[in-house]
């Protein structure tokens, strides 16, 4: 009676460790896993090559090839914090989201960025989604997502400005990678950025905060309002609402910008606080002299007191000082 208590218990036990092995199709030893990857990672500079590979793991057999399943993409729209993507679509026949060639099922694939960025205005948020399908077991599939990268850089001239009230201070960026020279857009905003709205996309607060006026592909002009501000526009997006942020961000790539801080100050009329000592004027029968200022004197050069010639003596001249 022991031996056979003994004896199914480990019988039991068999079984168990059997089904946890996978044999009868449920354990994780025999799941067939995809994964692709990308030689250079998961972003590409726009022009640029990558080589994929897929990596089939587990399964009943030996057989780790794949197949290429033709390019996708996805969109990412932003509706106030709500973030939405769209499901897989098959990319354009005419390469403008890029091409995959070389497809071996050894598992390697070559994928080509386009040499631009696509309109972000058809394909905002856009990612390009290359897919490997085990042979083995074809309904398990490994995907990539791969960001496209216009290689724009920018920068900022001047980075932080003090600004007086209803006084202009002029910006310029300075662009690389720029293929297309599309030159900026420009934004002054008080509020911050967050998880689902990025900083090109932030409300601005003009005119309260000041205006920004470009004057050309990559300049502008902001001007300060007319007092500084109190609160932030909109409210409560700042404590600090003498203080903007001024954005500019690239036509060709709305993802690539730069930004500044602007800080509003009050101006006022400049005042003079009088010149000292207070110019004492003498006049004399041959001449006209001023005791603080440059001096003139008129002398006879011939026996006609009409014909006379202009003799120059200058003395220091002293201004107060300067009020603001």
């Amino acid at each position: 009676m022991k031996w056979r208590t003994i004896s199914t218990y480990f019988t039991a036990a068999m079984i168990a460790a059997w089904l946890a092995a996978g044999c009868g199709g449920g354990g994780s030893t025999n799941t067939v896993t995809v994964t692709v990857t990308s030689s250079i990672g998961n972003n590409i500079i726009v022009g640029q090559s990558t080589t994929l590979n897929a990596q089939v793991t587990g399964g009943t057999t030996t057989n780790i090839a794949v197949n290429w399943q033709p390019c996708q993409f996805t969109t990412t729209t932003v509706s106030g914090t709500t973030t939405t993507t769209s499901t897989p679509a098959a990319c354009p026949t005419d390469g403008s989201l890029g091409t995959l060639s070389n497809q071996q099922t050894t598992g390697t694939a070559t994928y080509t960025a386009p040499g631009a960025i696509p309109d972000q205005t058809k394909f905002p948020g856009l990612r390009i989604v290359i897919t490997a399908q085990s042979q083995q077991d074809t309904k398990k599939t490994g995907s990539i997502n791969l960001t496209l990268n216009s290689g724009i850089g920018l920068g900022l001239t001047p980075a932080t400005a003090t600004v007086a009230t209803n006084e202009p201070q002029d910006f310029q960026v300075s662009t690389t990678n720029d293929q297309q020279n599309l030159g900026v857009t420009w934004l002054i905003t008080q509020s911050s950025p967050t998880t689902t709205i990025t900083v090109p996309n932030l409300t601005t607060c003009s005119p309260t905060c000041g205006t920004i006026t470009s004057t050309s592909g990559t300049t502008a002009t902001y001007t300060a309002p007319a007092t500084v501000p109190t609160a932030s526009t909109p409210a409560g997006a700042s404590t600090t609402p003498a203080d903007v942020t001024i954005v500019a961000t690239s036509k060709a790539d709305n993802t690539r910008f730069v930004t500044g801080t602007i800080t509003i100050i009050q101006g006022g009329p400049i005042t003079f606080n009088g010149i000292a000592p207070p110019s004492l004027l003498r006049v004399g029968f041959f001449g006209i002299s001023i005791s603080t200022l440059p001096t003139c004197r008129l002398r006879p050069r011939s026996p006609s007191p009409r014909r006379m010639v202009v003799g120059l003596r200058r003395l220091p001249l002293r201004l107060g000082r300067l009020k603001f």
